[in-house]
């Protein structure tokens, strides 16, 4: 589904990823326990967290598009190849387009969404896009995948949940 290898993960990989698993965690009291972070030269430049189910149902309030919602027009236009998106989990299909629509270089996520994950997808594109168009996928991070595991496996719970109270 990746192309990770060892050496793919930075120290500063794993900080950034760990930022978005306390995003996750911070929006887990009120919605789906999934954040974003977006890095540009070792510096944070967005953040966000997942809004699905609150305050009102908000299909696309996902992590990652909510976190490039906030990098600013001009970093963003002048930068977006340098940038990596950080989730602790694996984007989804929507996720993939913006991040190809806002040009990001990198994704780096912490688990494999086996449902909804749109990893390989992005290996088929190449056909549509030039290869320069694509973000590299970076994951599952092992030194984080069992904690984001326990994330994906409570996301679900808890949408499915709240899809019964529709």
């Amino acid at each position: 589904m990746s192309n990770l290898s060892p050496s793919e993960v930075t120290n500063e990989d794993l900080i950034f990823l760990n930022r978005a698993i306390e995003i996750g965690e911070a929006a887990s009291e009120e919605n789906l326990p999934i954040g974003a972070v977006v890095v540009l030269d070792g510096a944070i430049v967005a953040e966000g967290s997942n809004s699905c189910m609150y305050p009102t149902f908000n299909p696309n309030g996902h992590a990652e598009i909510n976190a490039l919602k906030g990098v600013d027009a001009k970093l963003l236009y002048e930068n977006s190849r340098k940038m990596t998106l950080y989730s602790n989990i694996e984007p989804c299909v929507m996720c993939l387009g913006t991040i190809i629509i806002f040009r990001i270089g990198r994704v780096v996520y912490g688990t494999n969404d086996p449902y909804r994950g749109a990893c390989f997808v992005n290996n088929h594109l190449d056909k549509i896009y030039r290869k320069d168009q694509l973000p590299t996928f970076v994951g599952p991070v092992p030194q984080v995948q069992e904690k984001c595991i326990a994330m994906w496996e409570s996301a679900n719970k808890k949408y499915r949940a709240f899809r019964k109270e529709l």
